[in-house]
């Protein structure tokens, strides 16, 4: 959302697990939405299982087919980060916080004719928390001036798709000759 701040800045767009319609904010948001509607302790508190450490490990390993692929330390790591003194909270009031975003969503397909001369790549297929449909208002708009790659792994899909993705970022942004012109014209 920061881009819809300076859009003149944005020079191209490479997506992975993002949303910017609320039809993709489905089931899985449904307690963190009644938490936005009503933030009391016990709504906030019904949140805690996100960061714990078997959703830690779920959201690495969830709609991945190869989990050799997978390197334990990631979720390991990332655990201890979650785990610091007064980071649960904090988590909870970026969860809280979240919700100024839905707002600027309708925004979103604005900006993209700006900053899409060259275009748009998505990559990722997230199953759960941001599931990949076609039809969502923005979505069709997104999709019209994207090219949309989605692979067959979960949310953290450099863990198991890491250099097929920076082949494809690299080629994606070595080859779009509109996008350095663009930028040099700003």
């Amino acid at each position: 959302m920061v881009a819809l701040r300076r859009p003149e800045q944005v020079q191209a767009l490479i997506v992975q697990n993002g949303n910017a319609y609320e039809e993709g904010l489905r089931e899985f948001w449904d307690p963190i939405k009644k938490y936005w509607a009503d933030p009391r302790p016990e709504n906030r508190a019904a949140l805690h299982v996100l960061v714990e450490p078997k959703s830690t490990r779920w959201q690495y390993e969830n709609g991945v087919t190869d989990r050799t692929l997978l390197d334990p330390t990631t979720w390991i790591l990332d655990q201890v980060g979650l785990d610091r003194e007064g980071n649960r909270e904090i988590q909870m009031d970026l969860f809280y916080d979240y919700r100024t975003n839905v707002p600027l969503y309708p925004r979103v397909p604005g900006l993209l004719p700006e900053v899409s001369a060259a275009d748009v790549d998505r990559v990722g297929q997230e199953r759960f928390h941001l599931p990949a449909r076609r039809g969502a208002p923005s979505t069709a708009a997104i999709c019209r001036m994207s090219r949309r790659i989605l692979l067959d792994t979960g949310h953290f899909a450099l863990e198991t798709h890491g250099d097929e993705i920076a082949s494809r970022i690299e080629g994606f942004l070595g080859k779009s000759k509109e996008i350095g012109d663009l930028a040099r014209a700003r």
